[in-house]
């Protein structure tokens, strides 16, 4: 699939005008050359499609920007925000603003998202943002600046460094002292004969000697002169490493995150009934993860001693406290005690959980009357934190 080229924030192929005016033209280099150059004169003056910012408010998506109704209008093919993908009749744009409408609500959580246009060729082209959902806290005061820490322990010794390169010849060292006498060199060679001597007076021939001994040798060679110093050794290995310096000062105190639940007893009394055992959506406590829109389970244990002069209704249901999220009219299970009737035993009711994410706090509340109201909500209004018998956790 081809794609524009964006220079700027201006997209820069044009290829139906550059074919049409090379026709009209003619199909030489320089006029081939001359049309790109109005093409790209032409189609800088498009704008492409740029996303500011986003927002989602359960399954609506609202993009704002300039340009958002395409190149040139020709509209927006479609919108993907993390794994969903919707287009057609779930997709509105205008020239700033575009509505989508997705088939599930997002949870909290940072998201990728595209979307894409048909640009000029036919083809598609996407514009992109990362978009954040659920509120964010707003970061907290910055802490004092910690006290130095006491100086850490010296560290271990390094490894011995690679052997650096040879140094420059040192200047020549003072002459040594004497060697000692080497050994008796060679023979030398035998000697140039001497000029013959003047002829003496002939002698009375005498008689012939005996051959005489070999001659002593020679006299031992002079001691030759000191060899120049030899150059300079290799440089020693590196010492070891030294002790490690004091650690820097603490860093600011990060951002107070968001406030956590009420923490919950392990049952609760209200007007009469005492309810302990709590067990919610079988999860062996009095607290659960449950998804949107779900039905859970309660199960507990209760002692019931109706003492008033008209029927007795005790509730179980959602908290509507405003701190939770609850919306209005949320479902709660009613039973009936006569007058004359006490109760000990177990019961298990069923609920429905939100469908927007968030933590919902289970509560007891109790009302006397000839029959059960009609209508959703704790008949009560908000209950307290002392009728709190367990919460769920809906995402």
């Amino acid at each position: 699939m081809k794609k524009c080229n964006y220079v700027n924030g201006l997209v820069v192929s044009t290829a139906s005008l550059l074919k049409n005016s090379i026709n009209q033209w003619g199909r030489t280099a320089p006029a081939a050359l001359l049309l790109l150059t109005l093409a790209f004169s032409v189609s800088a003056q498009t704008l492409l499609p740029v996303l500011t910012n986003a927002s989602v408010s359960g399954k609506v998506l609202t993009v704002n920007g300039t340009s958002l109704n395409g190149i040139g209008g020709s509209g927006v093919q479609s919108v993907t925000l993390g794994s969903q993908t919707v287009s057609g009749a779930s997709v509105t744009a205008t020239a700033s603003t575009i509505t989508a409408t997705f088939p599930q609500p997002f949870s909290p959580g940072s998201y990728q998202l595209v979307v894409s246009y048909h640009n000029i060729l036919g083809d598609i082209d996407s514009a992109n943002m990362t978009v954040a959902v659920g509120a964010v806290g707003p970061a907290g005061a910055q802490g004092p600046a910690g006290a130095n820490g006491a100086q850490g322990s010296a560290g271990p010794a390094g490894a011995t460094g690679a052997q650096g390169s040879a140094g420059a010849a040192g200047p020549a060292g003072p002459a040594g002292a004497a060697g000692a006498v080497g050994a008796m060199g060679p023979a030398g060679a035998t000697g140039a004969q001497g000029p013959a001597g003047a002829i003496g007076p002939a002698g009375a021939i005498g008689p012939a000697g005996a051959t005489g001994p070999a001659g002593p040798a020679g006299a031992a060679g002079a001691v030759g002169a000191v060899g120049p110093a030899g150059a300079t050794g290799a440089q020693g290995s590196a010492g070891p490493t030294g002790a490690e310096g004091p650690a820097g000062p603490s860093g600011p105190a990060g951002p107070a995150g968001p406030t956590g639940p009420v923490a919950l007893a392990f049952g609760a009394c209200f007007r009469g009934e005492c309810v302990v055992a709590v067990n919610t959506n079988s999860s062996n406590t009095s607290q659960a993860h449950v998804v949107p829109g779900a039905a859970f389970s309660v199960s507990f244990d209760a002692v019931v001693a109706n003492t008033g002069p008209d029927l007795t209704q005790y509730y179980v249901g959602l908290s509507n406290e405003s701190v939770t999220n609850t919306p209005p009219g949320t479902p709660y299970s009613c039973t009936f005690y006569y007058a004359t009737r006490s109760f000990n035993g177990s019961q298990t009711i069923t609920l429905t959980a939100p469908s927007q994410a968030g933590i919902y706090y289970i509560a007891i509340d109790m009302t006397q009357a000839n029959s059960c109201p009609s209508g959703n909500g704790l008949p009560n209004g908000n209950p307290t934190p002392a009728q709190y018998i367990g919460a769920i956790a809906v995402y």
